[in-house]
């Protein structure tokens, strides 16, 4: 069985700036090592089945069209309510209960 391979993560809780909370997935070691590495972003909203925007979803590429990583806006509406718990839990800091 192959070992899953492993993603590094960000995620900043909601502010008000944004509701839902900011995630970001790391695809690539280039990318958290050297910020701003991306050649190029392209952004998808996130709609609900009524059509209404819950958030964005912007895709970071290298120069070559390789996906980098992605950035995820309002990510508790967004990603799978089991994902970003576990982010939630691999990101809270000890103290702030």
């Amino acid at each position: 069985m192959k070992r899953p391979i492993p993603i590094q993560t960000y995620l900043k809780p909601s502010s008000g700036d944004f509701d839902g909370g900011l995630a970001y997935l790391y695809l690539s070691e280039d990318l958290e090592a050297t910020p701003g590495v991306s050649a190029r972003q392209e952004s998808v909203i996130a709609r609900n089945s009524k059509g209404i925007g819950q958030g964005i979803i912007v895709l970071d590429f290298d120069a070559e069209g390789r996906l980098l990583g992605l950035e995820v806006i309002s990510a508790e509406l967004v990603l799978p309510q089991s994902l970003y718990k576990r982010l939630e839990a691999l990101h809270k800091k000890p103290g702030l209960d």
